[in-house]
């Protein structure tokens, strides 16, 4: 008896974290024949070697394969159908290349045949036969050439459905093909000389995010993989939301979901992300929580070259030029500065601003700020 496998053989291009690659495997035995007590069981196991590749979870794989853990510690794919009867032997496996990959990866596939006793030559040969070979990888990628990210515009806490995000850099070629605003997966599209890369988000809401106080990790990345796919997003993005993206990102979009207030809102408020985007990741920007009578913290306004303000609008004075008062306590040592800043908005009815709250990405109650005891109303030229 004798097994041999075949394949795709060695993949090589630009691959950058978030591309797909597809191995194909077919496994061929000769000088087997099956015995009347049925029949061996063809067995194709393809697993990456090390971390750089691994098959997404949600993956339409072909009949009779599955995903299994591999040693390496990546999902890799064993398919195992019957060997004479099975309508094909061949399989395609798609990988995805992962964030933080660089250099060269590789498959290693290996055939054989299961249910060995099942083969009249069992009675001749007590091992199964077996056959293996190696799909090398080339996935373009350099660790001496890692992106570095220097500016982002506009800034992310005044993003919204339309913008076009411009990043500033070197190696941004490097950077992953996809990056996460929030619950969006969008293409990153770098220059030439990656020095520059843009990001163009949809023009309206790509997901209908209804609020949901329960909303976990799990269930909310299974959310964004069932909502790619029903838009026909390709494969990639379907396959960067269930692969690429951390369980702290996807848990970041769920905890946005959770705050979500509207019952009829369709969309998450994208000022509320933030994007690590050489990592792939949703970090979220702080919300600020002012006390009553101060109304609810908006993002800055985007403001065209040269202006200073809104049109429009008739910018509030600036406060008082006061210099901070430093003082030093002589029991502890402990200097105290006490620095003037401005708070917008009307004054409460008593004048004094005696508490205000910040909320700090990661912690579940927002902090209590000290040492605010007092605000003196400014008023513009029109009485406001």
């Amino acid at each position: 008896a004798a097994m041999a496998v075949t394949s795709a053989g060695a993949i090589a291009g630009a691959l950058r974290a978030g591309d797909v690659v597809e191995v194909t495997a077919t496994g061929l035995a000769a000088f087997v024949t099956s015995s009347n007590a049925g029949e061996p069981v063809l067995e194709v196991t393809l697993a990456p070697q090390g971390a750089a590749l691994s098959v997404p979870p949600c993956a339409d794989l072909p009949a009779g394969c599955n995903t299994v853990d591999s040693e390496s510690g990546a999902t890799a794919a064993v398919c195992r159908v019957p060997y004479f009867s099975a309508a094909t032997r061949s399989f395609a496996v798609p990988f995805v290349v992962t964030i933080g990959a660089s250099g060269s990866a590789a498959v290693d596939v290996t055939a054989t045949l299961a249910d060995w006793h099942l083969a009249n030559e069992s009675a001749a040969h007590a091992s199964a036969p077996v056959a293996e070979e190696t799909v090398q990888v080339a996935t373009g990628l350099s660790a001496e050439g890692a992106p570095v990210v220097t500016a982002v515009e506009p800034s992310m806490n005044t993003l919204v459905y339309g913008a076009t995000v411009t990043i500033h850099g070197t190696g941004l070629d490097q950077l992953p093909r996809f990056a996460p605003i929030g619950p969006e997966v969008v293409a990153i599209v770098p220059d030439a000389d990656g020095t520059r890369a843009t990001v163009a988000v949809d023009p309206s809401p790509a997901a209908a995010w209804a609020p949901s106080p329960q909303r976990t990790a799990q269930p909310m990345r299974d959310d964004l993989v069932q909502w790619h796919a029903a838009q026909g997003r390709p494969a990639a993005v379907q396959y960067f939301a269930c692969a690429a993206l951390s369980d702290t990102s996807v848990a970041n979009i769920a905890t946005v979901r959770t705050e979500t207030v509207d019952v009829n809102a369709t969309a998450m408020d994208l000022t509320r992300f933030n994007a690590d985007f050489a990592a792939a990741a949703v970090t979220l920007n702080p919300v600020v929580v002012l006390p009553p009578g101060f109304g609810p913290a908006t993002p800055a306004p985007t403001l065209a070259p040269g202006e200073t303000h809104p049109p429009g609008v008739t910018p509030a004075p600036p406060p008082p030029a006061l210099p901070a008062q430093p003082s030093i306590d002589p029991d502890t040592g402990d200097v105290t500065v006490t620095i003037p800043v401005f708070v917008p908005g009307p004054a409460p009815a008593d004048g004094n601003v005696t508490t205000a709250q910040v909320q700090v990405p990661g912690e579940e109650e927002p902090r209590n700020a000290t040492g605010i005891t007092h605000q003196e109303p400014v008023t513009n030229d029109e009485g406001e």
